[in-house]
């Protein structure tokens, strides 16, 4: 898994000055640290807009295919001949995937529904320079303050402010792009006390949980009164 990483596209409708605009996001993907480069946006994804990408990629000690072997992408035509000329130069291997086999990119296609169910449906945007935002804060997010179900729960490259093993000092909630990424730079504070932890439905409903039990199932906490938690997911 460690010399293998991911490719593919995704689209973006956005708002300009022309009326509603698809644009076309290029990432990669790390199989075995999830970690997600953007490689470019662009409204016309062509054969020298995709050999600058491979270039970039490829460089010597920063591109992000460096120590990779493999290169899995599907058959999609704007993976050109001469990308994975320039890909391959390099000594990486690009693999062209069987056509209507996305199970095959499996890690690539999740990313893609993360980032759009997550965070891009729940936005309107205007400009290139408003999808490039959404997409950086949502990066920073995945990165290091979001859970990941298939690495046990762990933040993937977590920082100072996302410590796991800080359980003391005050509950704090940050937003990204608006108040669509609820985030928690610190865990609770003094758990061994039982301050409930309630968390809302569409319904209207409310279940209560003691602070340890909402802690190891992962949830996202934010302040509401002295002894009570309000709990919100992504």
């Amino acid at each position: 898994m460690a010399v293998l990483a991911g490719t593919d596209f995704f689209t973006v409708e956005v708002f300009t000055l022309r009326g509603l605009v698809t644009y076309y996001v290029l990432f990669f993907i790390h199989l075995e640290s999830r970690r997600v480069e953007i490689a470019g946006i662009t409204l016309h994804p062509n054969e020298a807009w995709m050999m600058q990408i491979a270039r970039n990629v490829t460089m010597d000690e920063w591109g992000f295919l460096e120590s990779r072997r493999y290169l899995i992408h599907d058959r999609d035509t704007k993976f050109t001949e001469s990308f994975r000329a320039i890909v391959k130069s390099s000594d990486v291997e690009p693999l062209k995937l069987p056509a209507r086999s996305p199970n095959l990119n499996a890690y690539a296609e999740r990313w893609v529904k993360s980032v759009k169910d997550e965070c891009l449906a729940k936005l309107i945007l205007f400009g290139e320079a408003s999808l490039g935002r959404a997409l950086r804060n949502y990066l920073a997010h995945y990165h290091g303050e979001r859970n990941h179900q298939g690495k046990d729960n762990i933040l993937l490259f977590p920082t100072l402010t996302t410590d796991t093993h800080t359980v003391k000092g005050p509950i704090a909630c940050r937003q990204r792009v608006g108040c669509e990424l609820l985030i928690k730079p610190r865990l609770a504070i003094d758990i061994s006390h039982g301050s409930r932890i309630s968390i809302g439905s569409h319904r209207g409903e409310r279940r209560f949980y003691f602070r340890p039990v909402a802690l190891r199932l992962g949830l996202h906490l934010r302040v509401h009164g002295e002894r009570d938690l309000v709990c919100s997911t992504l």
